[in-house]
């Protein structure tokens, strides 16, 4: 079963979706287009975050091509737990045949792949512009969050490699970590990250690769999460690009967070941000819990207040400024607003 969740910022749309592992006719499509004599333990197939355009392009993390670059040729881990994995694998289901040398870990330089036809897509070029890692720890409010997991393995239980991808969208801008996380015990940890970050306005994404490590002995405690072990790790390799715009597309000013009403009726508790000058009119009474929005703007009209449950926005003007309304509602009865 797959869930679906999309969010709107200003003309960009993201999608997330999430699903279980392959299936049988899943892992041999897989198996088929990748080149690797194996797999990883969990491969969630379906599972993916697109960052979409109106224009048509975009960027995309899936796991598929995240294994594409997976070195299918060399194991480059010569360690005793590698003889462990090699047994373990021979002896399951996914495979009957001597598994034959490549990257065990599973370690990808994964920056995600380019959407988009011929040339409406990004044009990617190096840059020594960072991002502002004190702009991203202000507190703001944040619109939409997901954390989706890509693949996963336990090494034969000697340790883990773990891809995932987070994103969150804030009032103005959005952030994107991918993380590709490898612990293997008694040996090293290893983390390969890419963040992207996007100020509206802006005619590029800002994206960054660093890829860390550290041997066993180096670290206090290999065990302790990513996120906290991660600048203790030494540095081995890092760059700066510009995924910029296509030249076809006009950059909008300033976009703040809009919620799409699909998103609504999946949340008992959610925000709602409409632009400007619009009408909200009811689509049913169907009574989907309650929903707390916030300031309502000057000029919005509501259709009667037992159909307020379940609303679209139809803006009058588009590309206006944002304001979140709120609205208080129960049972298809409104209670309270402000």
């Amino acid at each position: 079963m797959k869930r679906s969740e999309t969010f709107n910022f200003g003309p960009w749309t993201v999608t997330s979706v999430k699903g279980t592992i392959l299936k049988a006719d899943a892992l041999e499509r897989f198996t088929n287009e990748l080149k690797l004599p194996s797999l990883p333990e969990m491969v969630f197939g379906d599972n993916c975050l697109r960052i979409e355009h109106q224009a048509g392009f975009g960027l995309e993390f899936n796991a598929l091509d995240a294994l594409r670059l997976v070195d299918s040729e060399r194991d480059l881990m010569k360690v005793a737990c590698a003889e462990d994995w090699q047994k373990s694998r021979c002896d399951s289901e996914q495979s009957t045949v001597v598994v034959k040398p490549f990257d065990w870990t599973f370690t990808t330089d994964y920056k995600g792949s380019l959407t988009g036809k011929g040339d409406i897509k990004f044009k990617v070029i190096e840059t020594d512009e960072t991002i502002d890692i004190e702009l991203l720890k202000k507190k703001e409010k944040i619109y939409f969050f997901e954390d989706v997991i890509l693949f996963e393995d336990e090494l034969a239980d000697n340790g883990c490699a773990l891809l995932n991808v987070k994103m969150r969208i804030m009032q103005g801008s959005f952030f994107v970590l991918l993380r590709f996380y490898l612990r293997v015990d008694g040996v090293l940890v290893r983390i390969n990250d890419t963040r992207i970050h996007y100020q509206a306005g802006n005619n590029y994404f800002l994206r960054e690769y660093t890829s860390r490590e550290s041997s066993a002995s180096e670290i206090k405690n290999p065990f302790e999460d990513a996120a906290t072990i991660c600048d203790n790790l030494g540095l081995k390799f890092e760059c700066s690009e510009k995924l910029v715009f296509p030249e076809t597309v006009d950059v909008e000013g300033p976009q703040l967070a809009t919620e799409t009403t699909e998103s609504l009726k999946t949340e008992t508790v959610n925000m709602l941000r409409i632009p400007r000058w619009c009408d909200v009119q009811p689509l049913s009474e169907k009574d989907i819990g309650v929903i707390a929005v916030t300031d309502i703007p000057t000029g919005s009209k509501f259709g009667p207040s037992h159909d307020i449950p379940n609303i679209l926005v139809k803006a009058k003007e588009e590309r206006r400024i944002s304001y979140a309304l709120k609205v208080s509602y129960k049972n298809g009865k409104v209670y309270n607003s402000s």
